[in-house]
């Protein structure tokens, strides 16, 4: 699937529209520092996204620091009693200081709970060059936790929430919703700027793209929304959850138009032109057992973090084997190619022991489910 430049530029021009909405939200939420901060990231982020250039190091870097996590929610990548590694800090450090010396304009800190992790936020206090968004469930976040992350001025937090409460409970457990209302103004207290991460199921897709919804979220402080498809990775693979055209359609109005009702900026790729780094071969992942990989889920190579990113992401066989699959395709691979990616692995022996369970999850669904070309 090319990509469509027409098409791409419109959503841009659209995205980039809407930052003034999301600049008069964050100024009144976290004041006129951080969100100055975040419009410098946005417009340098997708000015190098839309470049048509060859990076010689990733442009973004999704690392999960901590496979552990204080929930156990369905159908989560890393929902696996064996994946509860941690990478360690002074690997992280060096992670981040080679990003950071490379001109890197994203990192991702996931999880797992990125709160567990003891380091977290010194290491995006120690690399102020750097722009952070960090995937959480924010429950951990205390006052002190708060106080910190009120002090930073590059960082954001994508929390995430399954829509209402009922949903919400479904998914990642009775209560989870109330209290995740409390976090919403334990962050809004104290000028961290914040967004909601969505997944979207059949199940909850309607839910989720309620505009009424989408207003009270909006109303507790939210700034951004993204939302991310079920994706049938982890060991817990429900084909049934998988979104199909109708709900596609609902989900890119959603992301197109009722967010913008909502008055919250979509970091969607309906939104922003299908500008996946990971599809466009431009960022790399981190997993939380300190293995390279290009997406959480597709967290394979074998290749550790002591090797220098520069070299993984420029010589290293595999990645440039799967950048050429990547290149002017904007549908994700795994949706649509899940059967050349784990030929891949087998192909260049990229598949850990830490991981075998995942590829052995990965190639039964394979067998037995229709590829999706999002």
């Amino acid at each position: 699937m090319k990509m469509n430049t027409k098409n791409t530029c419109t959503q841009l021009a659209l995205f980039l529209l809407r930052l003034p909405l999301a600049a008069a939200h964050l100024i009144r939420n976290a004041g006129i520092r951080k969100t100055f901060r975040f419009v410098r990231f946005c417009l340098a982020y997708y000015i190098f996204v839309f470049r048509k250039e060859t990076h010689r190091f990733p442009q973004v870097l999704l690392i999960a620091v901590t496979g552990k996590c204080n929930l156990a929610c369905k159908e989560c990548f890393i929902r696996d009693e064996k994946r509860r590694a941690s990478i360690p800090t002074d690997d992280l450090k060096a992670i981040l200081s080679e990003a950071e010396q490379n001109g890197t304009k994203l990192i991702g800190l996931t999880g797992g709970e990125p709160f567990t992790h003891p380091a977290i936020v010194s290491l995006i206090q120690e690399h102020p060059k750097l722009y952070f968004f960090v995937f959480t469930n924010a429950l951990l976040i205390r006052d002190d936790t708060a106080h910190a992350l009120s002090r930073l001025q590059n960082v954001i937090l994508l929390v995430g929430i399954d829509g209402p409460s009922g949903s919400t409970a479904q998914r990642r457990g009775a209560g989870v919703y109330e209290n995740l209302r409390k976090q919403f103004s334990l962050l809004t207290s104290n000028k961290i700027p914040f967004g909601i991460t969505v997944m979207t199921t059949s199940k909850n897709i309607q839910d989720v793209t309620d505009i009424r919804w989408l207003k009270s979220i909006r109303a507790l402080g939210s700034s951004f929304a993204l939302f991310v498809q079920y994706t049938p990775s982890g060991r817990n693979i429900r084909n049934e959850l998988l979104l199909d055209a109708q709900d596609m359609a609902l989900l890119k109005e959603c992301e197109i138009s009722r967010t913008m009702k909502a008055r919250m900026l979509p970091l969607s790729m309906h939104a922003i032109g299908s500008v996946c780094p990971f599809r466009s071969g431009k960022g790399l992942y981190i997993s939380e057992n300190g293995e390279f990989g290009t997406c959480p889920a597709i967290p394979f190579s074998n290749v550790p973090v002591s090797e220098k990113i520069a070299d993984v992401f420029n010589s290293n066989t595999y990645f440039q084997e799967l950048k050429r699959m990547q290149q002017g395709n904007t549908s994700c691979l795994f949706r649509s190619n899940i059967h050349a990616i784990l030929g891949l692995v087998e192909k260049h022996a990229a598949c850990s022991d830490y991981h075998a369970d995942l590829y052995a999850a990965l190639q039964e669904y394979d067998a037995s489910a229709p590829q999706q070309t999002l």
